[in-house]
């Protein structure tokens, strides 16, 4: 049955929903017994997970957009074996099952997948040091094994972004999932402010406001996720581009900044600010004519949404800008400090390999906040060697990204370079006060410009990639191997 799966693409359209019917009823019939446990869940996640495996073997991108899905959905934590489990974890396995059987099936294959070496080296460290010095050895193997899975997105994602039409087509459900997530965090600001309905919001003790989160972890991760979607359709609105709708960019460009603003989030607001930096000092590659439209649109937005004002939710905001002039003496950003103070003491206890994964808390369960920084964190738990390899690793991320901005021509693709850089850099700078660096997002995020960068040095080589807004061309070779396997 696994086999026919696979093959379901040379066979007649008609046999996967056969198969998935019959799958479904047959796992419905084995699961009548759960109910009389008093566990009825269990079927539906069987359900679910038997489903998802066999569509996800059907059509391998369909787990990637399941994946990207997940990845937004990071607040909901689950138990399983004494393992802290997200969505994203488990639809990642379910994706990973379906291309490993496509894999064995030889119906897929292994692309080189960029800056192996330096992530498996920071991994292998990371491991060697949690063995050698964890406080925890099995809560850092734990978070270790999730910064693992993260990767392993990553590599899914890069594997299966191989030409100029599957980047735009995974770039666009990139920009609809945030979009989707800033929907539900601004509907949550406003119905809590018109009805005082809690759907996704969070009590902030020190200011006394409820800020949104949405379907995020907390409200700072939910203010540098919706941002970076925000800094990447900037971009794509202010060049020349037309594989992705502008109509399209303007809702997710509009929707995220909005979202960002209620976040509260001040460290996205300063990462937003950078990355309109990098947009002004690379101007030559946009269009004057778009940043007048943008900021016209803009404004627009702004004068609506303020005069609307739905239940005050906007003065928040304002009395947040008013506090970042002096936001290093707030109670929350003292606490940031000292924990970064008493961390870098620790550190020099165990200067060249740290105190393994998760080391802070596994060193200090009674406080419950974490490091603020990914750079930070790196250092504590694996020692100066780890921040050294941590520090290569993002830096060979960004130089490559910024050789194919420099370089590159005038193609779409260079443009989306250009777009996820920016956006990332401005992720580095909002992770500086809450680290969210081995969250599923980011590692999507960074999956995405490694694919945009090989497709952009593939065109400016003159490879065989299909152009932008084109259907991809199937590989001969590919399909003189698979005509050979099946005969």
């Amino acid at each position: 049955m696994l086999a026919s799966a696979v093959r379901l693409r040379q066979s007649s359209p008609e046999i996967p929903f056969r198969l998935l019917g019959a799958t479904v009823i047959g796992a419905g019939i084995v699961g009548l017994a759960v109910p009389m446990i008093d566990r009825p869940l269990i079927v539906l996640v069987s359900l679910a997970a038997v489903a998802g495996f066999i569509l996800f073997t059907w059509r391998l991108e369909l787990g990637m957009w399941a994946f990207v899905l997940a990845t937004a959905l990071n607040r909901y934590n689950f138990e399983v074996a004494g393992w802290q489990m997200k969505i994203e974890h488990m639809v990642l396995l379910l994706v990973l099952l379906a291309w490993g059987l496509r894999l064995f099936l030889r119906q897929d294959r292994i692309e080189r997948w960029p800056l192996a070496a330096l992530i498996g080296a920071f991994l292998g460290l990371s491991l060697f040091a949690s063995i050698a010095n964890s406080p925890d050895l099995y809560k850092s193997v734990r978070i270790l094994t999730r910064m693992g899975l993260a990767v392993a997105g990553y590599v899914l994602i890069v594997n299966h972004v191989r030409d100029s039409a599957r980047l735009w087509q995974t770039v666009r459900i990139f920009l609809a999932v945030p979009a989707g997530a800033a929907v539900y965090g601004i509907i949550a600001a406003v119905a809590w402010r018109l009805a005082g309905l809690n759907i996704g919001l969070q009590y902030n003790t020190i200011d006394r406001t409820w800020i949104p989160y949405g379907t995020l972890w907390e409200a700072n991760i939910f203010g540098a996720y919706v941002m970076s979607a925000a800094s990447a359709s900037l971009v794509l609105l202010l060049s020349g581009q037309r594989v992705v709708s502008r109509w399209f960019l303007s809702l997710v460009f509009t929707v995220t900044a909005v979202a960002m603003l209620l976040s509260l989030a001040r460290a996205s607001w300063v990462g937003f600010g950078v990355s309109a930096v990098f947009v002004v000092l690379f101007m030559g590659k946009f269009r004057f004519r778009n940043l007048g439209m943008v900021l016209a649109g803009s404004a627009l937005a702004l004068l609506v949404l303020s005069s609307v004002n739905p239940g005050g939710v906007f003065e928040d905001v304002a009395n947040r800008l008013q506090t970042l002039p002096v936001a290093s003496q707030e109670t929350n950003v003292i606490s940031r400090l000292t924990n970064s103070e008493l961390a870098l003491r620790d550190w020099q206890e165990s200067r060249w390999l740290g105190w393994g994964i998760d080391g802070f808390h596994t060193k200090h369960p009674e406080i419950r906040s974490a490091l603020p920084s990914p750079q930070l964190n790196a250092l504590y738990d694996t020692g100066l060697v780890g921040f050294i390899l941590f520090a290569t690793l993002l830096l060979a991320f960004m130089g490559r990204a910024f050789a194919v901005a420099l370089k590159a021509g005038d193609r779409p693709e260079t443009t989306l370079v250009i777009a996820l850089l920016f956006s990332f850099l401005g992720l580095l700078v909002a992770f500086q006060a809450t680290d969210a660096f081995w969250l599923g997002f980011t590692w999507v995020h960074l999956a995405l410009l490694m694919a945009a960068v090989r497709v952009a040095q593939l065109q400016a080589r003159g490879g065989g990639v299909p152009m932008a807004g084109q259907a991809a061309v199937a590989e001969t070779t590919e399909m003189e191997e698979r005509e050979e396997l099946r005969g």
